[in-house]
């Protein structure tokens, strides 16, 4: 592709515009399912990121930057029961305070 090869994508402001590969780019991710393909709009200048198939990516891929993405493990695990909250961080400092103070008794 040269660089006045225009391309066409959805911005969720703006609906379908014509981008250059200059204003895309691919997220290669693993796991693939988290890839994706992201682009600036030209006219809002929204930054915006779609989900797309491995074949969308990799010709994608032949003509705009490429990033590649490593998930850590952790982020993949399930998660189960409520969100930490702040009292809950605030209640373990204090609980790690006592234990420091206890270390010295």
């Amino acid at each position: 592709m040269s660089a006045d090869t225009r391309i066409t994508a959805s911005c969720p402001t703006c609906g379908e515009v014509e981008l250059s590969t200059e204003h895309m780019w691919v997220v290669l991710a693993d796991p693939v399912e988290r890839s994706h393909y992201g682009f600036r709009c030209p006219v809002c200048a929204t930054t915006s990121q779609h989900a797309a198939d491995l074949e969308t990516l990799s010709v994608l891929a032949a003509f705009v930057p490429v990033e590649t993405l490593q998930v850590p493990p952790e982020a993949l695990e399930p998660h189960s029961g409520d969100p930490l909250t702040n009292d809950d961080l605030i209640d373990l400092m204090v609980a790690l305070d006592a234990l420091d103070s206890c270390a010295t008794c």
